[in-house]
């Protein structure tokens, strides 16, 4: 990961990120409060651009990908698949994904 963003508020965060990691815990991780937390990019994601998003609930972080649709900066929630959960994971960091 070149570029990780940890995201306290909706939006604000730069296009370019390779990960972006929300910074509180969600009642319920599923695409759409995930979409809901993160809102809009500063600037249009390209058709296709690919972004590893960490949600954390309660117990556990579920990891997932963005695919942009469009050429835009929203984030949608059609746009996130669930690829992994972290069970008793109650916290995420940049640092805990490790490249081998």
């Amino acid at each position: 990961m070149d570029d990780a963003t940890v995201v306290s508020q909706q939006g604000g965060f730069a296009a370019g990120a390779e990960l972006l990691v929300i910074s509180s815990a969600l009642a319920e991780v599923n695409a759409d409060t995930v979409a809901q937390a993160l809102g809009a990019a500063n600037e249009a994601y390209a058709a296709g651009q690919t972004v590893l998003v960490a949600a954390t609930g309660s117990d556990s972080t579920t990891l997932f990908r963005f695919t942009a649709q469009d050429d835009d900066a929203v984030i949608s929630a059609a746009e996130l698949a669930p690829i992994a959960i972290l069970v008793g994971a109650s916290s995420f960091d940049a640092c805990d994904l490790v490249a081998g």
